[in-house]
């Protein structure tokens, strides 16, 4: 597939802010993974540029997609682990 330049551009960026930056407390997740955030984070930025957002959004997005299961502590329910993540 053939990205869209700027979602290829955010994309790359956030990609390796994740490999390098982030760290995930649950270490040995078969779900949960920097793979899995990875492919959050491209389809998060395709809707956003199908639905014209601005760069602002997209950022928010991005931010969102990279930290959004960083802080889990079960695959299953875990009540929180967003809003640890944002912290």
């Amino acid at each position: 597939m053939k990205l869209p330049g700027a979602v290829k551009r955010d994309y790359d960026r956030w990609s390796r802010f994740l490999e390098q930056q982030i760290d995930f407390s649950l270490k040995d997740s078969e779900k949960h993974t920097k793979a899995h955030c990875a492919r959050v984070l491209l389809y998060a930025l395709l809707i956003a540029e199908k639905m014209g957002l601005s760069q602002e959004l997209r950022e928010v997005l991005g931010a969102a997609a990279v930290f959004h299961d960083s802080r889990r502590q079960d695959d299953w329910l875990d009540v929180g682990h967003g809003q640890r993540a944002a912290d």
